[in-house]
């Protein structure tokens, strides 16, 4: 099973250890000596006292956020396994590392998970990545628009989106229209289905607030709302979700310039947005503090990529799965994007 809270645990050492060996996508038949190995690799030391740490035994099929202290300083290490559909082989991500400041390092900061997908387009994708999504136990879900094919009516959600793991975490899911729901003469379909408004903000926790925006109509009304709101929550880290990416770098929609008003009024704001429309996975380096994901990947993700525009940072097509990210206090935040096979293909974190 795929965890979405990651327990932590402290470890002290004397001296530096170095990461292990990248097994990134490497199928390990041997769930105990192989998988310990790829864990700790060479130091020995490192795993007794990562095994000591934790309350229960460490699975070689769960994620771990582990924080080594060295001195003053602490070294964060995400180990991240995840067991495949077949239950004797294990796919293992490579362990990261990066320095946080002192005062991150060891301390139980509030955390949550988001999940997030679109365009499911192919219904037998749509469950396998709904099933993914919900083994991950989100806080919440948040799907990028174009949520049911082809048309997105009322009479489709119900006897097809809302018959998969994602219609099940309807109560917890965070959603915004795409251009299928407009099929739909004023996307009547949808709104029916999630009984949410055109566009909202809603509290994350942790120092974070999210909002849903519609990229298909009154961007001018919204953009001014948005300013109005956010000048009411000076200071919080936003996870911004709508339809149509600013920047892309595929060949079948690409980005589109009219949704850069949504940007600007985030301006000086830190934290995350997330895209649909072009199916595939696509991350960008941040820019004015702001990092997009395109995560067309609820469906069958099968579309193509061009020349990379600025800024694009890793591009995966033909691969049906979701993001997931872990925002926590401080601003601090981690992406995972992870394959309807369970393997990790992408992950950071800042």
């Amino acid at each position: 099973m795929i965890h979405g809270r990651l327990p932590v645990a402290s470890v002290e050492l004397g001296a530096p250890t170095r990461p292990a060996p990248a097994c990134h996508g490497t199928a390990l038949g041997d769930q105990s000596r192989a998988c310990q190995r790829c864990l700790f690799g060479d130091s020995e030391r490192f795993g007794r006292a990562l095994r000591g740490a934790f309350e229960h035994p460490l699975e070689c099929g769960a994620i771990y956020l582990v924080i080594v202290f060295r001195g003053g300083r602490g070294m964060r290490s995400r180990t991240r396994t995840v067991l495949s559909s077949s239950a004797s082989v294990v796919f293992v991500a490579a362990i990261t590392a990066g320095y946080l400041p002192s005062s991150s390092a060891g301390t139980n900061d509030c955390a949550k998970v988001i999940v997030a997908a679109g365009d499911m387009n192919r219904l037998s994708e749509t469950e396998a990545t709904g099933r993914l999504a919900r083994q991950m136990d989100p806080d919440i879900v948040a799907t990028v628009g174009d949520q049911q094919y082809p048309d997105g009516t009322l009479a489709q959600y119900v006897a097809q989106y809302d018959t998969t793991a994602w219609g099940q975490m309807k109560h917890k899911t965070k959603s915004v229209p795409g251009h299928h729901e407009y099929y739909t003469p004023d996307a009547k379909g949808y709104f029916a289905y999630f009984d949410k408004p055109s566009y909202y903000a809603y509290e994350i926790g942790c120092g974070w607030r999210g909002y849903a925006l519609n990229s298909l109509v009154g961007i001018a009304e919204q953009v001014d709302w948005l300013r109005r709101d956010l000048a009411a929550h000076p200071g919080v880290r936003v996870v911004v979700a709508w339809a149509d990416p600013r920047y892309s770098s595929g060949t079948r929609h690409g980005g589109d310039a009219s949704v850069q008003p949504f940007l600007d009024a985030f301006a000086g704001r830190e934290g995350i947005v997330l895209n649909g429309h072009e199916h595939h996975y696509e991350r960008f380096a941040a820019r004015d503090q702001l990092r997009q994901f395109v995560v067309g990947t609820g469906g069958s993700a099968s579309y193509p990529f061009g020349t990379p525009v600025a800024g694009s940072q890793r591009r995966i097509t033909g691969e049906p799965g979701v993001l997931n990210l872990n925002v926590r206090s401080g601003g601090a935040y981690s992406w995972m994007f992870v394959n309807k096979a369970g393997q990790v293909l992408d992950d950071g974190g800042v």
